[in-house]
């Protein structure tokens, strides 16, 4: 019963899958080989015929050439006849290529051995050793089996590696490494297949030096010289770990420098000096993340600021407060006392009388330095100031025009009064105005006379060491002014993700911050347009600052670290908006415009 049901399900299976199996001969007779071949010769038996037969039936099977006429299937047929040749030549009788791998040049003996050469591990001497597909990839000294001493490296498809010392099959002491161009990549020294001691790294171009100097583990560490991909030298000084740490000179592609000191993990960070994108000196001391350190420049002293800045700043000043500019460090500092300018001008100048007031040092002890030249003589002056706003002028005695001098006892006290106006703080130096205290000290450092110089105009500054007690800058003790701010502004701003405990600060626009939107609107003119004051730019170098309006007040974010308080102020529409959008304040992302830094 078994055997007769196997019987109808094969006989079941047969009928259904017949038609298939059809299908499946018809389909491989198509693209037989030999049933192809048995069509194809035939037809091209017969075109072969056609074409050997040297019988020309009509003036078409020739073409000319000059005056001759060639028959066409004569001319095929002798092409077929070299191509069937040279075929039949290589294919049959033309010796084989030889399929052993090239052989690199340069190799330095005929003693050769396979890599895993059983006697190749008590070999001394020079050999060449070869991989596993025959290729030879060193040749040079060996030492029971190891390479050690001077060699030569290739790569599988006989490409220069490496050449130079050799230790233990890694590469130490003196060598020279190669790109796959077969350019040179490195030379130098090195320890345990890295570069290790004084080298020389090259681009591809293997001829732009991009670092020279000293390497450790096979980075640059120690004093080198790193260039930019056209060879011009970035940087010159101490490495560590691959990155500028040490101190160092770095520059820009124009070879200009940008600054020189210390580093610190790839950063200008320490004490170090920076200068300007034309070169110039601008500031020197304490540096942090290749900026000044404005934080550190907060509690400093007036005689630290001039030896720090180069520049001569701007000096903007109100009856309440004052602040040095530098403009060109984008730097603010807000000194902890008042100034003002007082102005001394010379009557004399510009009249007709034959008497003309200059200024000029003496060596008389005592001697104001002023002296009043005529046609009769030259008369000596003296001054003492009662107030910052008055002088008191006297004479004290004749000066022959033969440099004779003789004693006057006339008196004729004069007075001129003060204005407020500007100046760079360097002129007071040859002010005319003193307090009375600080007259003979000024004179007595005179010891040499010089040549007249007029002068038409004389400006001083003053501090306020004291309530109400005022001193020159030329006897001031700059020790004892201190900046109590210092606000940063221009290209040293940048975006900055608030932490999160930072407050809102309500307060009105400070003298710093008029100064800053000033500073602002020479690039962005309609920067803070709700703050508005006036100037008094008689000077450029002293402006006094007046009629602030505190309707509307800067819209600020401080925070509070190492002792000092950060205020990031923002524009007020941008700043207000970003606000409203932003669930909590420490979502703030508006890039501040300024920030001042003062004591917590």
């Amino acid at each position: 019963m078994l055997k007769l049901l196997l019987s109808v399900f094969k006989r079941l299976i047969t009928a259904v899958t017949s038609p298939f199996r059809m299908l499946l001969v018809r389909f491989q007779r198509l693209f037989n080989v030999n049933i192809l071949t048995a069509k194809l010769i035939p037809l091209l038996t017969k075109k072969v015929r056609a074409l050997i037969t040297l019988k020309p039936q009509s003036q078409k099977d020739y073409f000319s050439v000059g005056r001759y006429w060639v028959y066409k299937k004569l001319m095929l047929t002798v092409v077929f006849v070299l191509c069937a040749g040279v075929f039949l030549y290589f294919t049959m009788f033309a010796p084989k290529v030889s399929t052993q791998p090239v052989q690199p040049e340069q190799v330095l003996t005929t003693v050769t051995y396979d890599y895993d050469d059983m006697a190749l591990a008590s070999y001394t001497g020079t050999a060449n050793i070869r991989a596993a597909d025959g290729t030879v990839v060193y040749s040079g000294d060996v030492a029971a089996g190891v390479c050690t001493g001077t060699g030569t490296l290739w790569d599988l498809k006989g490409r220069l590696v490496y050449e130079g010392g050799f230790g233990a099959n890694r590469y130490s002491g003196q060598g020279t490494l190669y790109w796959t161009s077969g350019n040179v990549r490195y030379t130098g020294e090195f320890a345990d297949n890295k570069f290790s001691g004084e080298g020389t790294l090259y681009a591809e171009d293997g001829e732009t030096v991009v670092y020279a100097g000293s390497f450790k583990n096979g980075v640059r560490d120690g004093d080198g010289k790193a260039y930019s991909e056209t060879g011009a030298l970035l940087y010159e000084g101490a490495f560590s770990e691959d990155a500028y740490h040490g101190t160092g000179t770095l520059y820009s592609e124009d070879g200009t420098v940008r600054y020189t000191g210390e580093f610190f993990r790839g950063q200008p960070q320490g004490a170090g000096t920076l200068y300007s994108a034309q070169g110039r000196e601008l500031y020197t001391g304490a540096v942090y993340d290749g900026k000044i350190n404005y934080s550190a420049l907060v509690g400093a002293t007036l005689a630290d600021l001039e030896a720090a800045f180069t520049e001569t700043p701007r000096i903007y000043y109100t009856d309440a407060a004052s602040v040095f500019v530098y403009e060109e460090a984008g730097v603010i500092v807000t000194m902890d006392c008042r100034v003002r300018v007082d102005t001394w001008e010379n009557e004399n100048a510009q009249s007709d009388e034959k008497d003309v007031l200059y200024y000029m040092p003496t060596a008389a002890k005592g001697s104001s330095g002023v002296i009043l030249l005529g046609s009769t003589g030259t008369q000596g002056v003296s001054f003492a100031a009662a107030s910052p706003g008055r002088i008191e002028i006297s004479h004290t005695a004749t000066i022959q025009p033969g440099g004779g001098t003789s004693s006057s006892s006339s008196s004729a006290p004069s007075s001129a009064s003060s204005s407020s106006s500007s100046s760079s703080s360097a002129s007071s130096s040859s002010s005319v105005s003193s307090s009375s205290s600080s007259q003979s000290a000024s004179s007595s450092a005179q010891s040499e006379p010089q040549q007249p110089e007029f002068v038409e105009k004389n400006l001083t500054l003053y501090f306020e060491i004291d309530s109400n007690v005022w001193q020159a800058e030329d006897t001031l003790d700059k020790t004892k002014v201190f900046v109590s701010a210092v606000t940063v502004f221009g290209d040293n701003v940048t975006q900055e993700t608030l932490p999160e405990d930072v407050y809102e600060v309500d307060k009105a626009p400070s003298l710093e911050d008029c100064v800053a939107i000033r500073c602002l609107r020479e690039t962005t003119p309609t920067a803070f347009s709700n703050v508005t004051f006036q100037l008094d730019e008689q000077n450029k170098l002293f402006l006094a600052v007046s009629g602030i309006n505190q309707a509307n007040q800067i819209t600020r974010f401080g925070r509070d670290a190492n002792g000092l308080t950060y205020e990031y102020c923002y524009p007020y529409t941008a700043a207000a908006e970003s606000s409203a959008e932003s669930d909590s304040e420490t979502e703030q992302d508006v890039t501040p415009m300024y920030y001042t830094i003062r004591k917590g």
